[in-house]
């Protein structure tokens, strides 16, 4: 088990700003300014943030440090939150037994399929939450309930904890908000194993998470395609983890094309790559 060190990191940036990602980033509890990959949005021709933070050590980088401190419906980054109530209130069994029926209908958006194939089976949770499968989601937000997601989502501080509009979609179309800052914020404490469920909830979430190793380090996240809105937002939130060291991650950028839905996790590794990370 890792052994975090409970510091206070204001997310608060520096006067001078660094061109690329500092040497010494880790070592710092201050926010430093990272206009070298705010540029890579500029690139793609969208508008972006993304944040990376040492868990241990507080050291931290913001590109588009103004975009962090906004508040943006989640869309499916919500499956990590979602996914430990479910499993800390037992509206969810486990992640690879229990078996969510198909209904035979496809998820649409603007009148089209909008979600991978593997959503259109019987699956199990792991399988909905690696792809994003709406339905499934849905059928457990019914066994949730709205008080119950209320409790625990003021408990973890997620963002205005507002579960206001449909119970089966609030994170996609509702009242719910949540900046990047404060995805990472949850994100420290879910490393931390502070959230306060149990320690089964917390571990099978996070193996819910794990996407790929490079090298030495493992990736951790979670994706999330916000289409109710326009431009679409897109979402990459997770972690980075190699030995003891934890590195925390949440971008957030515009979406108005479909291939922007792709840059989200290329950008994510060009980031950790720059900063020594991966």
């Amino acid at each position: 088990m890792l052994s975090f060190v409970a510091i206070a990191a204001p997310f608060v940036l520096q006067k001078h700003a660094a061109a690329q990602a500092p040497a010494d980033w880790r070592l710092t509890s201050k926010g430093a300014d990272w206009p070298g990959f705010t540029a890579k949005f500029d690139k793609i021709e969208t508008s972006g943030t993304l944040i990376l933070q040492d868990a241990n050590r507080g050291g931290l980088l913001i590109a588009n440090g103004d975009r962090a401190k906004a508040g943006y419906l989640p869309g499916s980054t919500f499956k990590i939150p979602n996914t430990m109530i479910a499993l800390q209130t037992g509206a969810a069994k486990d992640l690879d037994q229990e078996i969510f029926k198909y209904s035979g209908r496809p998820f649409l958006v603007e009148g089209k399929p909008f979600l991978p194939k593997a959503c259109e089976a019987d699956i199990n949770l792991e399988t909905a939450f690696k792809n994003s499968c709406v339905p499934v989601y849905q059928e457990l937000a019914r066994r949730i309930g709205a008080e119950a997601y209320k409790d625990w989502l003021t408990k973890f501080d997620y963002g205005n904890a507002d579960v206001g509009g449909p119970l089966d979609s609030f994170w996609l179309d509702g009242a719910l908000r949540i900046s990047a800052i404060e995805q990472v914020k949850f994100l420290r404490r879910l490393v931390m194993k502070t959230l306060g469920v149990s320690p089964r909830a917390n571990a099978l979430t996070e193996q819910a998470m794990f996407i790929e190793k490079i090298g030495e380090t493992s990736i951790h996240g979670k994706s999330g395609w916000v289409y109710s809105q326009s431009p679409a937002t897109g979402w990459w939130i997770g972690f980075a983890q190699r030995g003891e060291d934890v590195v925390l991650i949440a971008l957030n950028m515009d979406m108005p094309k479909r291939e922007h839905a792709e840059a989200r996790y290329r950008l994510v590794k060009e980031a950790l790559s720059e900063a020594g990370v991966v």
